[in-house]
């Protein structure tokens, strides 16, 4: 198998390590999600959700047991204007700050929005 590696990432002046990765896929009505390690291994098989609050609880779900945002890191693909919603859920429940794509492992959600 082959290694991915590590994420190093700084908020404030903590530097933090995530050994799992999250790749969501944003389309109109449907995203689709999963979580890999470090040594590219499923921790979660790719699955779909709805763009709606149903299907973000969903994800969010899926989110912590994978680890929380302590270990996971997201990216998300900017598709038009699909991908707005989802990422301000993010940014509510202290996984996104602001416009980018990292989580905040401290909880707090930025304020800074989407463009």
């Amino acid at each position: 198998m082959m290694q991915i590696g590590q994420i190093y990432a700084t908020s404030g002046k903590t530097l933090h390590r995530y050994t799992r990765f999250c790749g969501i896929d944003i389309a109109k009505r449907k995203h689709v999600a999963c979580i890999i390690d470090q040594d590219g291994a499923f921790v979660a098989r790719s699955q779909a959700f709805n763009n709606d609050a149903e299907g973000y609880q969903r994800i969010l779900a899926r989110l912590k047991e994978a680890g929380g945002p302590k270990r996971v890191i997201i990216a998300m693909e900017a598709t038009g204007h699909y991908w707005y919603s989802l990422h301000d859920f993010m940014v509510d429940h202290g996984w996104l700050r602001g416009s980018g794509a990292q989580p905040d492992p401290n909880g707090s959600a930025s304020q800074e929005g989407h463009p």
